[in-house]
């Protein structure tokens, strides 16, 4: 019986816990164009690798054509040390020395054609630091400087009907193994 209600408890609190992923939404001019999306990361505050990254659906605009690029449809490689994040957003160093880049294609990096990118150098040229777009082969940049958020956290997911039945059923078989062991408990054979 205490076995039931241990694996009762666990399957409650599992069902009910998500998986840890924090998700930041930006919507930044580049030229003429602009970057609209979202970033998904494994919760990491600080420094972000491209292993970080478990998502991402970033609609590039150059004015005339649009064009989305997903992790179904393309890759992340990040380099350096200038992309992080904190519970309120992501920021990337556009002061930071050396080759620093995240880099969001389609259909892998190196291909040139249908990127975002946040660079110091790296990701495409002129080699200045900034945000860049290039889609179809036209590229369109905007110099940065300093540390700047350019993506803020989204607001909190709330658990699907689902998972809260699940939780309740849990819950309810926790309490029904507990008040039959009261039961149990007070037959008394004297």
């Amino acid at each position: 019986m205490k076995l039931a209600s241990i694996a009762c408890a666990a399957v409650a609190v599992a069902v009910a816990t998500p998986a840890s992923a924090a998700v930041y939404t930006f919507n930044t001019s580049v030229g003429a164009g602009s970057a609209t999306g979202s970033i998904t990361t494994d919760d990491t505050i600080g420094v972000l690798s491209g292993a970080n990254i478990t998502a991402f659906n970033i609609l590039i605009n150059d004015g005339a054509d649009s064009f989305t690029v997903t992790n179904n449809n393309g890759s992340v490689l990040i380099g350096g040390n200038a992309l992080t994040a904190t519970s309120t957003g992501l920021s990337f160093d556009f002061s930071a020395q050396g080759a620093n880049y995240a880099l969001f294609q389609n259909p892998f990096p190196g291909s040139s054609v249908n990127y975002f990118c946040l660079q110091t150098v790296g990701c495409y040229f002129p080699a200045e630091a900034g945000i860049g777009i290039r889609l179809q082969g036209e590229l369109l940049n905007s110099s940065l400087s300093g540390n700047v958020q350019f993506a803020q956290a989204a607001a909190a997911a709330v658990p699907e009907p689902a998972t809260w039945a699940m939780m309740l059923i849990g819950f309810g078989g926790i309490g029904a193994s507990m008040r039959r062991r009261k039961q149990v408990a007070a037959v008394n054979f004297a």
